[in-house]
């Protein structure tokens, strides 16, 4: 039995570059083995944290350029605002059992207790972020992931039909969300709780105030017009890049670098909605730049590369 398990072991490795695995596959396998317990078979989340990991040792320049600390804060930070900005879009819309169907236009279709689809990719997050507490991190990466062919299945959905919700607007930017707390570990130490509910305050904040001061909680609007709203063109949208550059100039100053890379991989998400969904005026492109390029200096530095100007004699 051992045997077959050290079998089992050695396949999920596949997912790593031979070159790591000659180097370090022996000793891997060798505590695996150790902590095995007597089972029969890897269990499923030691296979996904290999495949994940080893998909992650396949492009060496991804931690040259994202250090893992920088993408583990930006995976907590994104993994906060996504749940702030579904589970408000959750209740107040695809659940909404104050709300009767006629409330929507047009009709829904009733997905078990959701009025949509939306209700079904909302939850997801909000048990993601559950499991990520509970300390379940490989599962909530993996859920997320699950999400990606998702969102795009809906995409064309709505292109294909009537049916308009979640909005492409909203697939996106759930889209640009999973793809960045699946590239790190989230809510990794206990420190990451107060980033993590500072983005989930921020997210709910960001949804709840144009909804709010559009219609009240008494009556709803369809939910593709929240998803532009609060991300569209407008100036909430543009305010969100002021915000994400604010938060890292503020951790710029107090050289917390790593935290400032987060705050910018989330500001390059920012950057490609507002490339899809902004007007391309001097205003979108002039801080599109400034967060480009705050984003290569701090990750340069977050990853211990220093310019120097040299004299030459």
């Amino acid at each position: 039995m051992s045997r077959t398990l050290e079998q089992r072991y050695r396949r999920a490795l596949r997912w790593y570059p031979a070159s790591w695995r000659k180097a370090n596959g022996d000793a891997i396998v060798g505590t695996l083995l150790d902590g095995a317990d007597g089972r029969g078979a890897p269990r499923a989340g030691e296979v996904a944290n290999l495949a994940l990991n080893g998909l992650l040792a396949r492009f060496g320049w991804v931690e040259k350029v994202l250090p893992a600390g920088v993408r583990d804060r930006a995976s907590s930070l994104a993994l906060g605002f996504g749940f702030g900005v579904t589970v408000v879009m959750l209740v107040v819309q695809e659940w909404a059992p104050w709300a009767s169907p006629a409330a929507y236009v047009p009709q829904p279709a009733s997905i078990g207790p959701f009025h949509g689809w939306g209700g079904v990719l909302y939850s997801v997050w909000a048990v993601a972020l559950i499991a990520a507490v509970a300390g379940l991190r490989a599962v909530t990466r993996w859920m997320l992931v699950a999400t990606i062919p998702f969102c795009i299945y809906l995409a064309f959905v709505l292109q294909s039909s009537w049916w308009l919700r979640p909005s492409s607007l909203g697939l996106v930017i759930l889209l640009l969300l999973a793809l960045v707390v699946s590239a790190g570990d989230p809510v990794a130490t206990r420190r990451r709780y107060i980033p993590l509910l500072g983005a989930m305050l921020l997210g709910m904040a960001w949804v709840l105030v144009p909804f709010v001061r559009s219609v009240g909680l008494s009556e709803l609007i369809p939910p593709w017009q929240i998803w532009t709203m609060s991300f569209g063109a407008g100036t909430q949208s543009g305010n969100l890049g002021l915000v994400i550059l604010v938060l890292g100039v503020v951790a710029a100053l107090a050289r917390r670098w790593q935290w400032v890379g987060a705050v910018f991989v989330l500001g390059l998400a920012w950057i490609a909605i507002a490339i899809l969904y902004l007007p391309t005026d001097g205003v979108i492109i002039a801080a599109a730049a400034v967060v480009v390029g705050l984003t290569l200096i701090t990750l340069l530095r977050a990853s211990g590369y220093r310019l120097a100007l040299v004299r030459r004699e």
